[in-house]
């Protein structure tokens, strides 16, 4: 039997959600997170501030809405790069070509993620919806048990432990993602490719020959 579609009020309101996130996705990047005020984006939405207080309560419960709606492509694809490859090291990088190639689709919002949001804040995670946090930790995993592997194949030093290696190579990301979305220099894609897994591949000792 076919699934009974939602009342046509639940799809009216989430019609509503979505153009209003629209609007606060355009007011944030081009004022700033700290700037925009519910009733700018309400008024670029289109309707009454109390009414926008309806679906969104708070300018922070709005940037992690729009991040989710990020988000949930940006894993996919990551994840479909870490299920096509076999070789452990060649599954890492292809995880971070992915990532890097999503980040530059989406590059302005981004920015505004990194700055509203740093990812050093400690209270980084609370400020994720659960299946954000959900997807996070599912590519974590993925990515701690390639380098793993990889150290079992001789591909990447092992004189240290995975986790140890998996938070050097999230420092650096880190690093060059803040520098990549501050700055007006254009890069494509592949040199920024090249210029991650150059430093992170240093780093871990990554080797081409496996024993």
């Amino acid at each position: 039997m076919d699934q009974q579609s939602p009342p046509l009020r639940e799809r009216l309101k989430a019609v509503a959600a979505e153009a209003m996130l629209d609007a606060a996705e355009r007011c944030m990047i081009r004022d700033g997170y700290e700037q925009t005020t519910m009733q700018q984006i309400a008024a670029d939405a289109g309707c009454a501030t109390g009414t926008f207080y309806l679906h969104f309560k708070s300018k922070e419960e709005i940037l992690r809405a729009i991040f989710a709606r990020k988000g949930v492509p940006m894993h996919a694809k990551v994840r479909e790069a870490y299920e096509r490859e076999q070789n452990p090291l060649q599954r890492i990088r292809a995880g971070m070509e992915a990532f890097l190639r999503e980040i530059n689709k989406e590059k302005a919002c981004f920015k505004l993620f990194m700055d509203a949001i740093p990812v050093r804040h400690r209270h980084f995670g609370r400020l994720l919806d659960a299946q954000t946090l959900k997807d996070h930790d599912t590519l974590h995993d993925l990515e701690l048990q390639a380098l793993r592997q990889a150290q079992k194949l001789g591909q990447i030093r092992e004189d240290l432990p995975a986790e140890i290696i998996q938070e050097f190579m999230q420092a650096v990301c880190v690093n060059l993602l803040e520098h990549l979305l501050n700055t007006d220099a254009q890069m494509s894609v592949d040199r920024q490719v090249e210029i991650f897994w150059g430093l992170i591949g240093n780093g871990i000792g990554a080797k081409e020959q496996t024993r």
